[in-house]
């Protein structure tokens, strides 16, 4: 048990201490429930000899790996959930019967139980955690032995009690002298790099497709002096180039379905668009796709569709790229940030990025895309730690269908997954940072796309931003409240323009102070 798959037996159990203390718990349980055979059944009297000794063997390790979590463990909630869910007491009484005895020697063979014990009292306050008197009597009766008082850990301080415990852990490992000073240096390190993660800021930056996650990161990038090496801005420029052409591309196919056309002088160009491949490395946008392109965006039918594009979910970008085309397609064109901003790539997977913050500390933002099905499913496994939830929501997606599912509303689905997070035990501690996002555009549809249509229970005017903007916040707001059964959960809502410099560093302002008073 000194190494486990490669890991030191202290640092595999400091590493358990730091997970959400269901998932602690519950590998404890499953540690517990493999010695469960009570001894004297048919079942145990088949068992060899040599079987019984090992299991013995195991349970004393599995027993001192407890230990050393419980002291690891950071607050006396964990020690509550071993106690009562684990019932770890019971077990030690079934499985150490004589500890029960008074006047047994206090040897090796009692150790492990009597270290499990000892971390437990220890980490544990009667009054504070409002633990029943039962279960600390128990823990009392089970330690009453004049033995127990020469490791006593009642006076001394946490990092001594640690210290304490692992000396003891190590003397039931049989661990070499040789290693101690090497396992005492592992473990100031862990405690190092645990101290640091402390200070850290994790942030989960989740929300539906479309929803701004990836203009959210260029825009802290730019806030917090993060500039874009040269490679990126080349695979911005060609990512751009790409937009114009496959955002042309996805229009056409669209009109389709509508029953539009092109104008017939157009229809020569449609043929260049479909073939047109991604530029190269430091090539220039071909000067032969500026035509087709200029001439089919001003095309009747391609405007048509394009202020029909909630049908289809059309990209918000092109209106943009399209205004500043003739500059874009300039032999020396390198894009500018209001460029960058507007460049549209889905993310595939967890993206990490880590900022430095004015007092030096980090700022960890962990971007899960926003695609449905097991996409999704990712977001639980990056809750670790985790500060607080940024969501983002995009207002102009209140008339705006998915880009996977045409009869699907986005807001509805950004409204079905934003209560899924409210709900789930996961992120129940955690505080909420509801961010709405694309209020330029939202502001710009309203006057010709009533909320009403969408969500029949809209009472405000139709044209009137603001009582849209209410609207929605009150939505989400009910479906947390609805949501949270402790009615503890604290919910920041903020609104902005991704692509706003000005908007989007006055929310960061508030959100970092709340981000700070979390840790």
């Amino acid at each position: 048990m000194e190494i486990v798959e490669g890991m030191e037996f202290e640092s595999l159990a400091f590493a358990v201490s730091e997970w959400h203390q269901d998932l602690s718990c519950d590998l404890l349980r499953e540690m517990t429930s493999c010695f469960q055979l009570e001894n004297g059944t048919e079942e145990t009297r088949r068992l060899p000899s040599s079987y019984i000794r090992r299991q013995n063997a195991d349970i004393n390790a599995s027993l001192l790996f407890i230990a050393l979590v419980i002291s690891f463990s950071q607050t006396p909630s964990f020690s509550k959930l071993v106690i009562h869910e684990l019932d770890i007491v019971t077990f030690i009484a079934e499985n150490f019967s004589a500890i029960l005895n008074p006047d047994s020697d206090f040897g090796l063979s009692l150790l492990p139980a009597k270290l499990v014990l000892c971390a437990l009292l220890e980490k544990l306050d009667p009054t504070v955690d409002s633990l029943d008197a039962p279960s600390i009597a128990q823990l009392q009766v089970l330690l009453s032995t004049n033995a127990l008082s020469s490791i006593s850990l009642v006076s001394e301080s946490e990092n001594n009690i640690r210290a304490s415990i692992l000396s003891r852990v190590r003397l039931g490992v049989n661990i070499p002298s040789s290693k101690i000073d090497e396992k005492a240096l592992h473990l100031q390190e862990l405690q190092e790099h645990k101290a640091k993660l402390d200070s850290q800021i994790k942030v989960l930056l989740l929300g539906s497709r479309d929803s701004g996650k990836s203009t959210f990161l260029k825009q802290m990038r730019l806030l917090h002096d993060l500039p874009f090496s040269a490679q990126e801005i080349e695979a911005y420029r060609q990512l751009i180039f790409s937009n114009l052409i496959f955002g042309m591309k996805y229009i056409l196919d669209a009109m389709v379905d509508m029953d539009l056309k092109v104008a017939e002088d157009n229809i020569s160009y449609v043929n260049l668009i479909e073939n047109a491949t991604d530029i190269r490395d430091e090539q220039a946008f071909p000067r032969a796709s500026l035509t087709p392109l200029t001439a089919l965006w001003a095309d009747p039918g391609i405007q048509c569709a394009y202020e029909r594009g909630n049908e289809f979910a059309s990209p918000e970008n092109l209106d943009y790229y399209f205004s500043e085309i003739d500059r874009l397609f300039q032999p020396n064109y390198q894009p500018t940030e209001q460029d960058i901003m507007h460049a549209r790539a889905r993310t595939i997977g967890i993206t990490k990025t880590v900022f430095t913050l004015k007092d030096r500390r980090e700022m960890i933002v962990l971007d899960v895309s926003g695609a449905p099905g097991r996409e999704r499913h990712k977001w639980i496994w990056c809750s670790q730690d985790v500060t607080c939830i940024f969501f983002l929501v995009s207002l102009n997606g209140h008339d705006q269908c998915l880009i996977e599912n045409k009869n699907a509303n986005q807001m509805q689905d950004a409204m079905i997954i934003w209560e899924s997070i409210c709900r789930s035990r996961w992120f129940a501690e955690m505080p909420l940072i509801l961010v709405f996002t694309k209020y330029d555009l939202f502001e710009k549809k309203i006057p010709n796309s009533d909320i009403k249509s969408f969500f029949p229970d809209y009472d405000g005017e139709p044209s009137n931003v603001k009582a849209g903007q209410e609207y929605f916040k009150k939505c989400f707001g009910r479906l947390a409240q609805k949501a949270d059964q402790t009615k503890q959960r604290e919910i920041y809502i903020h609104t902005t323009t991704m692509t706003d410099n000005a908007s989007f560093r006055v929310v960061m302002a508030a959100v970092e102070a709340l981000c700070f008073n979390q840790i």
